[in-house]
């Protein structure tokens, strides 16, 4: 069968606590891998809620009926939320810093940052340990031939009380399960035109 490319499922993560942000300007380069990253710490019931929605988008995707049409194991889907006893729940999403838009030219990525109303943020926010968030994730089942699961592009976060290398503050309000919030991502076009479809995205 002909290999299927799902279509990205925008989520919006229950609120955690960020861990680790490179974002924005600042890369995280660990082992070359030139990406904005977050990784947040979740309380058991929301990960548990997130991992089955994240199961679900799984189970109604194409991949998983390919493979299931193929006669392949689908029940064991590799989702990007840890458990440590160290750490608790966590959760990693990611974006590459730059994209190729449908011209062929080569742009920047930008997080989209909103406060807990919904405002807007200056995109060059420092989010330190601690600070409360949600993310505004997009989902995309993938397969390739050792694995297959959901992966996370990380696009937009939610600060509701931000942590910084200043004075902070507390902005109030509440996550949303709005995405349109976010505004619109500036890598949507380039989704679903991957150089590498056998890489995992993102």
């Amino acid at each position: 069968m002909a290999k299927v490319v799902d279509k990205i499922v925008d989520v919006m993560t229950p609120v955690g606590e960020s861990v680790f942000c490179k974002i924005n300007g600042i890369v995280d380069d660990y082992m070359g891998q030139n990406k904005y990253t977050i990784t947040m710490t979740l309380g058991e019931k929301e990960a548990k809620a997130l991992q089955k929605q994240l199961v679900k988008i799984w189970e109604q995707s194409e991949t998983f009926k390919s493979r299931n049409e193929d006669e392949k194991e689908t029940d064991r889907p590799k989702i990007p939320i840890t458990k440590s006893k160290e750490y608790g729940y966590q959760l990693k999403a990611s974006t590459k810093t730059e994209f190729i838009d449908k011209n062929g030219n080569t742009k920047q990525n930008v997080v989209s940052l909103v406060d807990g109303h919904k405002k807007p943020l200056d995109a060059k926010t420092q989010i330190w340990k601690g600070s409360k968030v949600a993310l505004w994730i997009g989902a995309k089942p993938y397969e390739t031939p050792t694995m297959y699961g959901v992966s996370l592009k990380l696009k937009g976060i939610q600060v509701i009380e931000l942590v910084n290398g200043g004075s902070g503050g507390a902005f109030g309000g509440s996550a949303s399960d709005d995405v349109q919030s976010f505004g619109t991502s500036s890598m949507a076009e380039a989704f679903d035109t991957m150089e590498d479809p056998d890489a995992i995205p993102f």
